[in-house]
């Protein structure tokens, strides 16, 4: 039997914590979510359909803006140690950007405040809470980060900012975020640190990259994890995370996110046959200029986790509206993506799990012949 759920419509809603259906494509545990009388599966990150393995969608673009945002201080403290490299580097000075530019108007000595700390074997500040007061030159100063190199010391980098950007004596009475962004496993402690952090109010937001360690991010966002922990597979893809956390900082920051481009998503994912080896999957088509669908198929395991191994990915054309997967396992639960393209960004998903049915001689017989993977109609 087929599990359906639609994450949301549009963007330009605020995020609710309490919500995983508002476009939210970070859930990090394994549970059951109730959709109506429909439950579908929530993975420990399951940003992975999203845009772990997709490789082949464009980078989605932060195009929005943090409305009726009254005063916040917001640090990003970088991971600059050499595992990251110049290359990619230049892709989370660009995802820095991508948060930075929908509180571009409000930035200011008694509005919205940045500070960013890049940390190795040690931390250095690239810049204080009254650096940079106007929007436009806060961008530019990100854009313009050197890097680093060095070793992964998180918990040295919490501890820093929580004494130089955070510290009782010299904080504002406004809402502290602090926006960790890593891509390895940290080399000391993590918990106390973090800790210390949240215990001072601030909303922790932890975006993991490539070998970053997913049940350290949870030790350091703040609860509920699901709503502040972040993971991509791939440098290329962080950036496809900006329609999920920028909407979030925003809402961290008392504002209300409105978005530029608005569309619904695909919905209505149903199976309409399952043998011991295919799923035929329909859906209801997006709004907007579609360019085209990525449609993936995964394999759980017992425990509801995706074998990533085994991971298929197929693009199909904006007029398609179904997709045979075939030579799957036999009595085996599927997660099945469907993801929007459009011409500059990707759309929220939906997605689904279905049961392929357990293999029998008579239904092998009944099944021989067929195609390979893939087929469409």
């Amino acid at each position: 039997m087929a599990e359906d759920c639609s994450l949301g419509t549009a963007l330009s809603q605020t995020p609710s914590p309490d919500s995983a259906h508002q476009g939210h494509c970070h859930l990090t545990h394994q549970a059951d979510l109730q959709c109506g009388r429909i439950s579908v599966v929530k993975m420990w990150s399951w940003v992975f359909p999203v845009a772990v393995l997709l490789s082949s969608v464009h980078q989605a673009e932060a195009q929005g803006r943090c409305n009726n945002v009254g005063a916040a201080d917001i640090v990003f403290l970088i991971d600059g140690s050499s595992s990251i490299g110049r290359a990619n580097f230049l892709q989370v000075k660009g995802f820095m950007a991508g948060i930075v530019k929908p509180f571009a108007s409000s930035v200011g000595q008694s509005g919205i405040r940045f500070g960013a700390v890049q940390y190795s074997d040690t931390s250095r500040v690239e810049f204080t809470f009254t650096t940079y007061l106007n929007g436009t030159e806060l961008v530019s100063a990100v854009e313009n980060l050197n890097y680093k190199g060095g070793n992964t010391r998180t918990g040295a980098g919490l501890k820093f900012v929580a004494d130089n950007f955070f510290n009782p004596t010299s904080i504002r009475n406004v809402s502290k975020v602090c926006i960790l962004i890593t891509d390895g496993k940290s080399q000391d402690n993590v918990r106390d640190p973090a800790q210390k952090l949240r215990s001072l109010g601030v909303e922790m937001f932890a975006v993991g990259i490539k070998s970053a360690d997913q049940t350290e991010l949870a030790l350091i966002a703040t609860p509920p994890q699901r709503d502040y922990t972040f993971f991509v597979g791939d440098f290329k893809l962080l950036n496809t995370l900006l329609s999920l956390v920028g909407p979030r900082v925003c809402s961290s920051s008392g504002g209300v996110y409105a978005s530029d481009e608005a569309f619904s998503g695909p919905s209505n994912l149903q199976f309409s046959s399952q043998t011991s080896d295919s799923l035929r999957i329909r859906w209801t088509p997006a709004g907007g200029p579609v360019s085209g669908y990525v449609v993936q198929y995964t394999p759980l395991s017992g425990l509801g986790q995706p074998i990533t191994a085994e991971l298929h990915q197929e693009t199909v054309s904006a007029g398609q509206r179904s997709f045979v997967a075939k030579e799957l396992k036999s009595g085996t639960d599927y997660l099945v993506t469907i993801i929007t393209q459009y011409p500059n960004s990707v759309g929220e998903p939906v997605f689904a799990k279905a049961r392929t049915s357990e293999y029998t001689e008579r239904v092998g017989q009944r099944e021989n012949g067929r195609e390979g993977v893939g087929e469409m109609r």
